[in-house]
């Protein structure tokens, strides 16, 4: 717990982070990072390349439920990941970088 809790407090884009178990993480993670912003969730292939999926996409007011792979993120949306740890935190340092 105490690296989670570490972890997200050393990446101000990651807005929450809850456990569900020892192996699966949910983030609610801000598009901020350029490699994300207007590309859909097909262009981008997060399961294919981290093995995280995107559950939902806050825009503002609205939430988004299980986006469709044509769905482009906008800058500021908030996407909620769901992934085992070890690709979840891949995610994570992938965009850091």
């Amino acid at each position: 717990m105490g690296v989670r809790t570490a972890n997200r407090i050393t990446s101000a884009n990651i807005l929450d982070y809850i456990e569900n178990s020892p192996e699966v993480d949910l983030l609610e993670y801000k598009v901020i990072h350029k490699d994300l912003i207007g590309k859909t969730l097909l262009e981008l292939a997060l399961r294919k390349r981290f093995g995280v999926s995107v559950i939902a996409t806050r825009r503002g007011e609205d939430l988004i439920v299980s986006p469709s792979a044509q769905e482009k993120f906008l800058e500021g949306d908030v996407i909620f990941i769901i992934g085992r740890t070890e690709n979840s935190f891949a995610f994570k340092e992938a965009l850091e970088k």
